[in-house]
């Protein structure tokens, strides 16, 4: 999975992982402005159910800020490090902040390509999130219906499979079934939704939310999440290594024992580490 902005697909396409980014960022922006604010951010969240509330759209939004330039340190007679934009909701984002900002909230997240041996695999697969998806794939399908009609023709759904060397045939035959096959069997051109389920049908999109992904981690969550608790702490205590400085472990319950920087030393700590259930270990092994 790539997880940074300047980490684009190897293989040109059209349109990439920074026109996804451009299209949610221009929803925003409608001003023109080139930055995003706090209550444009909020808003979107609020109509697309983003985020769990308004401490969760402050916390996502506000760590994407930047660190003050030289030049903002030295010409800034003001609010320096924006004390009063958390404030005010006055705080603003560059386009290049924004895209952090979504690639850390995994709302989108790309793929790029397949195995060189899988020739049914697309150049790139771009996962967007259900609740945005609609607005990725507008400026997406804009970029083939070139005459504005609202729906792709034979020679530009033949430049589409082109393009992403999708496992479709570029034939008028190959283009009238996936035609007919269209939700509500409409003719004469692919619609939004036919191009929606296309892009679908050759993995080059993927939707839903974080748990409904299909990848690993998705069918996990999915398997667990009936049987989740999520349960406070009842007990916290810091344990120095000497014998008989950590209370007992009570009945029926789970007890995390947390260490890290051990730095090679791990297996002298053993028989020091008071008992527990679980072992989480924070870094620093070396």
């Amino acid at each position: 999975k790539i997880r940074f902005v300047d980490h684009l697909p190897t293989r040109r396409v059209p349109f990439t992982f920074i026109h996804v980014f451009d299209a949610l960022f221009k929803e925003l922006d409608r001003n023109g402005s080139n930055e995003v604010s706090f209550k444009e951010f909020a808003r979107l969240c609020r109509e697309r159910d983003l985020f769990s509330g308004e401490g969760e759209m402050h916390e996502v939004f506000f760590s994407t800020r930047s660190v003050p330039s030289t030049s903002e340190i030295l010409f800034n007679t003001g609010d320096l490090f924006g004390v009063e934009d958390f404030q005010t909701d006055k705080s603003k984002i560059k386009f290049y902040e924004f895209q952090q900002m979504i690639l850390d909230a995994g709302i989108v997240e790309i793929d790029d390509g397949g195995s060189p041996q899988n020739y049914s695999s697309p150049d790139v697969s771009y996962f967007v999130d259900e609740r945005v998806v609609d607005i990725v794939l507008r400026r997406w399908f804009a970029m083939y219906d070139h005459n504005g009609d609202g729906k792709l023709h034979f020679g530009e759904y033949v430049r589409l499979v082109a393009d992403y060397h999708l496992p479709f045939a570029a034939s008028k035959e190959a283009f009238r079934r996936l035609d007919r096959a269209q939700a509500g069997g409409q003719a004469g051109g692919l619609t939004l939704e036919g191009f929606r389920a296309l892009l679908e049908e050759a993995k080059l999109l993927r939707t839903g939310e974080s748990v409904d992904k299909d990848d690993e981690v998705g069918r996990i969550w999915r398997d667990l999440q009936e049987s989740q608790r999520f349960e406070p702490p009842t007990r916290v205590f810091v344990a120095d290594s000497r014998e008989g400085t950590s209370p007992p472990k009570a009945d029926r319950s789970v007890r995390f024992v947390c260490i890290s920087d051990t730095h090679g030393h791990h297996r002298e700590m053993t028989s020091r580490l008071p008992p527990g259930d679980i072992l989480l270990h924070a870094g620093d092994f070396t």
